[in-house]
C-alpha cells in the first residue's frame, strides 16, 4: 500500500493519491495480482494559461480563440449570433435563419450590383419599352422609372429571411444546440482504476498475461469548441431575387402611379381634354392608356430588380460560399471584446461533477518454438470508446467525448534471434475509430501494418541493422488533420569503439 498528498497551488488544490496491490505468487511460473488505483491530475501549465487565436478564418475578421482553465468560460444569457460575413452584424440568439434584410443591404451597398442594375436598365431589350416611355415622358416633367426604381430600392426592406442555420462543435462535429453552456476554472481531474490480472508460463513454452481493468475518470477536460458554431445550408439565390423582384414590383406600382397620374393631368390640362379621356390613351399625343402602363412599368421594374437581385445574391455565393460551414457563432466573454473580430470560443471543457467509466481487457501471448525463434501475439479491447448523450451508456455526460483510441486492436508477430542474425517481422492491425481532440477530430480509418527488422553481428564491435516500418506502404493519419505516414526505411551501423 502506498499514498502521496499532493499540493497544487497554481489552482489552490489539495488530494490523496492512495494505492492498494495485491501480489500472490501461487508458484514459480504462476502469479497473481489486484489493485486499486486512485490519482488526482492537475491541469498543465499550457492548458491553463493559454489565450490566443488557434486558426485565423478572416485575417482581422474572424478566428478562433483558445481560452485556457485560469478563470470560467462563460456566455450572457442574450448574446447574439454573430455573422462575420455580414461585417460581424448579429441576430438574436437561438436564429434558425438569416434576415433577408441583411442579404439586401449587403447587395444594395455593392457597386457592382447598382452598377448592374442601371447597365441592364439602359441596354437590354427588355426594357426599352420603359427607356422609349421616359423618353416620351421626359418632357412633361416624368422622373424616369430608373430613377422611381432606386428611390423605392433605398427605402425598401425584404421581408423573411433565407438559408438554415444548424449550430454545432467546430472541432468535432457533434450537433450543438439550444443556449451555450461555458465550462468552469481549472480543477482536479480524478481517476478510480481497479485491476485483476495473470502472468504465468505454461508447460515452460507458453507465456501468458492478462489484465482486466476498470476505469472511472471524474472531472476530466476536453480540449474543444466552447461555444456553437453556425453552418449556413438551403441558401437559394434565385429565391431571394424572385422575391425581391416581386416585392419591389408591388412597391413600385404606388409612385408610379402617382408619377405618371401628373404626367396625364398636365397632358390633359394643356390640351384641354378630360383626364379620362387622356387616360385611356390618345395616340395622336403619343400617350398610351395609363392602367397598362403602370402594369407594365412596375412588372417591367419588379423582373429588372429580381434579375438584378439574382445575379447579386449568386456573386455572394461565390464570394462568401467559403464561410457557410462558419457562418456565425456566440462569443464568450473569454474572448477579447469589441475589438471588429468575430471570435469563435474554444476552451477546454471540464466535465465537472461527470463521471466516464469502462473497462477493457489486455491480453499477450509468447510461445516459444526454439531457442531462437519465437511467436507472439497481443489484443486490447475496450468497453465502449466514446460516449453520445442520449444513448443507454452514455453516463449522463451531458456533451460528446471518446477516448481517441480504437475499441479494439492486435499484434502478431515472430521474433529470431541467433548467435549472428537477429531479426522480427509484426503484423499490426487498429480498428476504425473516432477521434475528438481538437483540430485532429474525426474518423481514424482502420490501420494494418507490417514492419519488418533484421539484423547481423559481424564481430562483437560491428552490427549492420535494417529496419522497415510499414513495408508495404500503407498511407495512413495517426489522427485526422495530421501528415500522411507510408513506408520508413531505416538503415543503422553500430561500430564499438
Amino acid at each position: 500500500m502506498q499514498h502521496a498528498y499532493d499540493t497544487f497551488n497554481f489552482i489552490g488544490e489539495s488530494a490523496f493519491s492512495p494505492r492498494v496491490a495485491l501480489v500472490y505468487k501461487a508458484d514459480d511460473k504462476n502469479t497473481f495480482r489486484a489493485s486499486y488505483n486512485v490519482a488526482n491530475s492537475p491541469p498543465t501549465a499550457l492548458t491553463t494559461y493559454i489565450d490566443f487565436p488557434v486558426s485565423v478564418i478572416i485575417p482581422g475578421g474572424y478566428d478562433v480563440w483558445l481560452a485556457g482553465e485560469n478563470t470560467a468560460q462563460n456566455f450572457d444569457a442574450n448574446a447574439p449570433i454573430e455573422l462575420p460575413a455580414f461585417g460581424g452584424a448579429t441576430i438574436p440568439q437561438g436564429s434558425t435563419s438569416v434576415p433577408n434584410a441583411y442579404l439586401y443591404q449587403a447587395l444594395l451597398t455593392n457597386p457592382a450590383v447598382t452598377g448592374g442594375l442601371s447597365q441592364a436598365y439602359n441596354n437590354l431589350p427588355d426594357f426599352a419599352g420603359l427607356r422609349q416611355l421616359d423618353a416620351a415622358f421626359g418632357a412633361a416633367g416624368f422622373p424616369g422609372f430608373e430613377n422611381i426604381l432606386n428611390s423605392v430600392l433605398a427605402g425598401y426592406t425584404p421581408s423573411g429571411s433565407f438559408g438554415n442555420l444548424n449550430g454545432y462543435n467546430l472541432f468535432n462535429n457533434q450537433p450543438y444546440t439550444g443556449a451555450p453552456v461555458g465550462t468552469p476554472e481549472a480543477r482536479l481531474s480524478v481517476l478510480n482504476s481497479f485491476e485483476v490480472g495473470y502472468n504465468g508460463i505454461i508447460g515452460d513454452k507458453l507465456k501468458v498475461s492478462l489484465d482486466v481493468y476498470t476505469y472511472e475518470r471524474t472531472g476530466f477536460t476536453q480540449f474543444t469548441a466552447i461555444g456553437p458554431t453556425y453552418q449556413l445550408t438551403g441558401y437559394d439565390a434565385t429565391a431571394f431575387g424572385t422575391l425581391v423582384g416581386g416585392e419591389v414590383g408591388a412597391a413600385v406600382a404606388t409612385p408610379i402611379t402617382e408619377a405618371l397620374t401628373a404626367v396625364y393631368q398636365g397632358v390633359a390640362a394643356r390640351a384641354g381634354l378630360p383626364f379620362t379621356t387622356v387616360a385611356a390613351g390618345v395616340p395622336a399625343l403619343g400617350l398610351p392608356a395609363l392602367a397598362p402602363t403602370i402594369q407594365l412599368a412596375a412588372a417591367g421594374l419588379g423582373q429588372l430588380a429580381g434579375g438584378t437581385f439574382i445575379s447579386g445574391a449568386q456573386g455572394f455565393e461565390a464570394a462568401a460560399g467559403a464561410l457557410f460551414p462558419v457562418f456565425g457563432t456566440i462569443e464568450s466573454q473569454r474572448v477579447p471584446q469589441n475589438d471588429g473580430v468575430t471570435h469563435i470560443p474554444a476552451g477546454y471543457r471540464k466535465y465537472d461533477d461527470a463521471t466516464r467509466s469502462h473497462w477493457g481487457a489486455d491480453l499477450a501471448l509468447e510461445y516459444f518454438a526454439t531457442n531462437e525463434l519465437s511467436i507472439w501475439g497481443n489484443a486490447s479491447w475496450l468497453s465502449q470508446n466514446e460516449w453520445i448523450p442520449g444513448e443507454s451508456n452514455d453516463d449522463g455526460l451531458p456533451f460528446y467525448t471518446a477516448l481517441n483510441a480504437p475499441q479494439f486492436k492486435y499484434r502478431l508477430g515472430l521474433k529470431y534471434a541467433a548467435e549472428k542474425v537477429q531479426g522480427s517481422i509484426t503484423f499490426q492491425h487498429d480498428d476504425e475509430f473516432e477521434s475528438d481532440q481538437g483540430f485532429f477530430s474525426g474518423t481514424v480509418l482502420e490501420k494494418n501494418l507490417v514492419d519488418m527488422n533484421i539484423g547481423y553481428v559481424f564481430n562483437e564491435k560491428l552490427r549492420v541493422d535494417l529496419t522497415g516500418s510499414n513495408i508495404f506502404n500503407f498511407e495512413y493519419r495517426a489522427f485526422p488533420g495530421m501528415p500522411v505516414i507510408g513506408r520508413r526505411i531505416l538503415a543503422k551501423v553500430t561500430f564499438d569503439l
